[in-house]
Formats: C-alpha cells, structure tokens, sequence
C-alpha cells in the first residue's frame, strides 16, 4: 500500500479548509465593494455642483473617488476568483488521493 496517499489525503483537506477560509472573505469582500458601487456613484453625483441629474451622473462617473472603487472592486473579483480556482484544485487532489486510497484498498483486500 503506498503510504503516502493518507498523508497527501490530510494535505488536500487542510489546504481545501485554509483556502476556503480565504475564499470567503474574498467573495464577501468582492461582494460588499460591487453592493457598493451605486452608493459611490450616489455619493459623488450628491457633491457634484451642477444642475441637471445628467451632469451629476456624468461628473460621478468620471470622478477618481469612482474610478478608484471600480478598480479595487477588479481587484477584488480577480482575488476571489483566483482562490476559488486555487480550492478546486485542491478539492479535486483531495478527491483523487481519496480514490487512489480506495483502490489501494481493493488491492489489498483481494490479495
């Protein structure tokens, strides 16, 4: 039996736990900073000078203090979706050593 598949299976699933963690406060976050980009852009069309709702909305979208949240919102996506590629590999190697050790198993018991 090779017995480092028990110790690779322990490996998976802790990294599969870790990664998890770190996921979650990535989509949460990426969550949060999308919910709120209306309350950004309400927020500067509120400082904005002009008149007309058309140019409040215009300045808002073209204000820095949007463009920055709209940056780190992407950063946010990317983030969560590279840790949620991240903990499928891992979930995938979990569920791959968890196979090869039911073969070895098998393996065993005929012999």
């Amino acid at each position: 039996m090779n017995y480092e598949l028990p110790q690779k299976l322990m490996e998976a699933a802790n990294k599969v736990e870790e990664i998890g963690s770190l996921y979650a406060e990535a989509k949460a976050l990426s969550w949060l900073l999308q919910e709120q980009k209306k309350v950004v852009l309400a927020s500067q069309m509120k400082i904005s000078e002009c008149k007309s709702a058309v140019e409040r909305e215009t300045n808002a979208l073209c204000s820095e203090v949007y463009k920055n949240h709209l940056e780190g919102t992407k950063e946010a996506i990317a983030d969560e979706l590279r840790l949620k590629a991240q903990m499928s590999k891992w979930e995938y190697s979990f569920e791959g050593y968890r196979s090869l050790m039911s073969l070895e198993k098998m393996k065993v018991n005929v012999l």
